[in-house]
């Protein structure tokens, strides 16, 4: 991926931010997605195509979770992808999707 990204937290992420939006996106081919249409990571509302991490094992109806392929403030938190929380019914899985997934959820002003 490219980009500026770091692998930790830095000292002025933020853990949580209400008001954070998808603020950079990548072209994928052939990816495993998910589309969503209500979801939430560390108090920010989310809607969007997110590629789901590689080992992110299968994700049915009664899922409420998922590791997703994307920076958080231009971080990855911890040693996993952000595990980006689900509303019921609020997201569909695609496989060999082409297309812009979500990158980088942040602030346009940061």
């Amino acid at each position: 991926m490219a980009g500026p990204y770091k692998n930790e937290f830095q000292p002025d992420t933020p853990h949580t931010d209400k008001t954070a939006t998808p603020i950079a996106f990548e072209e994928v081919h052939d990816a495993r997605v998910i589309h969503i249409f209500d979801g939430e990571y560390r108090s920010a509302r989310l809607t969007g195509t997110f590629q789901v991490a590689v080992n992110q094992g299968p994700v049915n109806p009664e899922s409420d979770a998922f590791y997703a392929e994307c920076y958080w403030f231009g971080c990855r938190p911890g040693m996993s992808w952000p595990l980006i929380r689900l509303v019921s019914r609020c997201w569909r899985e695609e496989k060999n999707y082409t297309g812009p997934v979500i990158r980088n959820i942040g602030r346009l002003d940061s």
